[in-house]
């Protein structure tokens, strides 16, 4: 078989079987749907999933599933068991009577000491904390908060705390893991 590479420079190729399989590359718009639904894309523009071998199909925002060619190149076979996984995962959360929790270990802002920094703001890796500009104060929206405490630790006032984590109650977990 003659060929000509990227280059134009011609060849030959002795082979039994050849497979023509084009190469494959992101969306252009993959970043804009990736901002919106506020989930992580991979460095080479395809959606990221949580975790490679642990929950491969899920996005870090929940209720969101990537399978098939948005995580990157795949043949029909993978993004068919992809699929599978996420029609699996989409019905345990919808056995009827059964209701979806939601975090309880979410981020809040106390109001009097915050000083409208924003500083939060950037740090916050699930897009959960916005400013608002009438009250010049950062707010969390708990629905979308996950507790990851990055604001917490970031916030130079002091005014934001993990719900349900008192500093006393920190304080003692801190000294009975140094013991």
């Amino acid at each position: 078989m003659e060929y000509t590479d990227i280059n134009d420079k011609k060849g030959k190729l002795e082979s039994d079987l050849v497979i023509l399989a084009p190469a494959m590359i992101a969306s252009k718009d993959s970043g804009e749907l990736a901002e919106l639904l506020s989930i992580d894309l991979h460095e080479t523009g395809y959606f990221q999933e949580v975790h490679q071998k642990i929950n491969p199909v899920s996005a870090t925002t929940d209720g969101i599933f990537i399978i098939g060619s948005a995580r990157g190149p795949a043949n029909i076979i993978d993004a068919m068991q992809q699929a599978k996984a996420a029609t699996g995962k989409i019905f345990t959360q919808l056995i009827p009577g059964e209701k979806i929790i939601p975090e309880v270990m979410v981020s809040e802002i106390l109001e009097a000491y915050c000083t409208g920094c924003q500083t939060c703001l950037q740090v916050c890796g699930y897009d959960a904390i916005y400013f608002d500009d009438e009250r010049g104060i950062s707010v969390v929206n708990e629905a979308v908060c996950r507790g990851c405490g990055n604001c917490v630790g970031s916030c130079p006032s002091g005014s934001i705390r993990t719900k349900h984590f008192t500093n006393p109650q920190l304080y003692q977990e801190v000294k009975e893991a140094i013991r």
